[in-house]
């Protein structure tokens, strides 16, 4: 009886301390589910920086802001560059993806930005434009060719469920699950069995 106590009591022992990692890692399939959640993006601050190009012909501005999606267990940051003439929710997300997106645009140019009351007169004959940011750096008016002069804010985008990334990573996750579980249960098992020593 004494030595099934003792066994008992391994078990409980290497489990615990198998299941420490495992919590701290956090588990493969709510992992996943919160990865393809829908999220919802705010804009943060003022714009990092305005984009003049042309593409297949039609000049265009790319606006680079960061924006921040809050959850009830964490935030995350991304960084995107929008097309005012597009919807908040056509974005192209992250530095690789801006990158790859210039890189197939005609001659990409920083626009310099003034405040309403500090723009230069010859702000007109500036090349590629300039742009306009008022002093509460709420909104913004780019001067450009091609590019309406009315006032813009930055966007709120959503970001829809990503359903077939979920599908298609759910047997996965579920099978690292198991093998997690596996392991802590066959853990506990080689400690009770005395094929793993325990300090006391």
């Amino acid at each position: 009886m004494k030595n099934e106590l003792v066994g008992f009591g391994k078990i409980l022992k290497f489990m615990t301390l198998a299941a420490i990692p495992l919590l701290a890692c956090g588990c493969a399939t709510p992992a996943l589910v919160k990865h393809t959640s829908a999220r919802n993006w705010v804009p943060e601050a003022e714009p990092d920086q305005f984009l003049a190009t042309t593409i297949t012909g039609r000049p265009m501005v790319l606006v680079v802001f960061h924006q921040t999606s809050y959850t009830t267990s964490n935030s995350k940051e991304r960084l995107v560059a929008w097309n005012p003439e597009d919807s908040p929710d056509k974005v192209i997300v992250g530095p690789n993806a801006l990158r790859h997106f210039t890189n197939a645009c005609y001659q990409v140019q920083a626009m310099p930005v003034f405040y309403p009351d500090e723009i230069p007169a010859d702000a007109t004959s500036m090349a590629p434009g300039y742009v306009a940011l008022d002093r509460q750096r709420s909104n913004f008016t780019i001067f450009h060719e091609g590019v309406p002069p009315e006032p813009f804010n930055l966007p709120a985008s959503h970001e829809p469920c990503r359903a077939f990334a979920r599908v298609a990573g759910m047997p996965f996750a579920v099978a690292a699950d198991a093998a997690l579980v596996g392991a802590v249960v066959g853990i506990g098992f080689l400690g009770a069995s005395g094929n793993i020593s325990v300090s006391p």
